[in-house]
């Protein structure tokens, strides 16, 4: 999506409607903070960063999508496009990416329980050479 200085959306692709549940036709002029609130809280948006250091600025932040059963991790990709030396506007990917961080999780458990039972295999490896001393 493309977005003004004032975070209005000026343009929004069929992607951030998979995402958002909104059709591109009906955020186009909306303040881009109605779907992302930190950009309406001062929480610190990638867009407003963008245009104001005039850099790339990325975050993943947990959403709640209206019609989705549960939160979803939203990345977001603010790329400042500047015009005679000033950002004007700032073009944004929005990328659902729910499904990698789960599987970050899982990942992360199954790591747990494999450290787990390598030590629960040397403890029991340690309590059978004390007892056949005995």
């Amino acid at each position: 999506m493309v977005l003004d200085r004032n975070l209005h959306i000026l343009s929004a692709s069929r992607a951030f409607e998979r995402i958002s549940g909104h059709a591109p036709e009906t955020v186009i002029g909306q303040h881009y903070g109605k779907f992302f609130p930190d950009c309406r809280d001062g929480g610190g948006c990638p867009a407003e960063a963008a245009l104001r250091e005039g850099r790339i600025s990325t975050d993943i932040q947990s959403h709640t999508i209206p019609g989705r059963d549960r939160p979803r991790y939203i990345e977001r990709i603010a790329i400042p496009v500047a015009r005679n030396g000033a950002t004007e506007q700032v073009i944004e990917v929005v990328t659902d990416v729910t499904e990698r961080k789960e599987m970050e999780v899982q990942l992360l458990h199954s790591e747990k329980m494999a450290t787990t039972g390598e030590m629960a295999a040397i403890i029991a490896h340690e309590i059978r050479t004390s007892l056949t001393s005995v």
